[in-house]
């Protein structure tokens, strides 16, 4: 889920209609069949609540001439968005949580996290030292946020994926 890029190779003796699930929180896509580009969009549309932006999802046919090998190439930008709460969440007014593509990010520290932080400054990064494994993370010089399954993975630490931005 780093890059949003997905490759789909197919084998099929018939033509073929593939569906291609566009999601919501991507504002930009392209499709390619074999290198050449079939369609391509973007979404002007500004949502920052979760729910109403999945509502944005759709699909797109892709037609499959008869091949041994169709590569199907799917591309998606994968902004950082800072999602608010329904306001219906009183305890999360006034408050925002990060995403990129399919995954919410979370301030994880051994000490309390109160303090408004500065998103403006966040960058998409990798790291593959500290998990073990490659995992993304928004990073600026003062704060790191890292995705939210990957919680609690480094011993017992207090976490946080609503807070305030400055």
């Amino acid at each position: 889920p780093w890059d949003g890029k997905v490759v789909i190779t197919i084998q099929n003796d018939e033509p073929l209609e593939l569906k291609l699930r566009i999601p919501g929180w991507t504002d930009q896509w392209e499709i390619r069949l074999n290198n050449d580009i079939t369609d391509r969009g973007e979404i002007t549309e500004s949502v920052d609540i979760y729910p109403q932006m999945m509502q944005r999802s759709f699909y797109r046919s892709i037609a499959l001439p008869p091949a041994k090998d169709n590569t199907i190439q799917l591309d998606l930008s994968m902004p950082i968005i800072q999602n608010r709460s329904d306001e219906r969440v009183t305890n999360n007014r006034g408050q925002i949580a990060l995403s990129r593509g399919p995954l919410v990010y979370c301030l994880e520290s051994e000490s309390e996290i109160n303090s408004p932080v500065d998103v403006s400054a966040l960058q998409f990064t990798t790291d593959e030292g500290t998990f073990n494994e490659k995992i993304g993370l928004l990073s600026s010089d003062t704060v790191t946020f890292i995705p939210y399954y990957k919680w609690g993975n480094r011993g017992k630490r207090k976490m946080k994926v609503w807070f305030q931005p400055k």
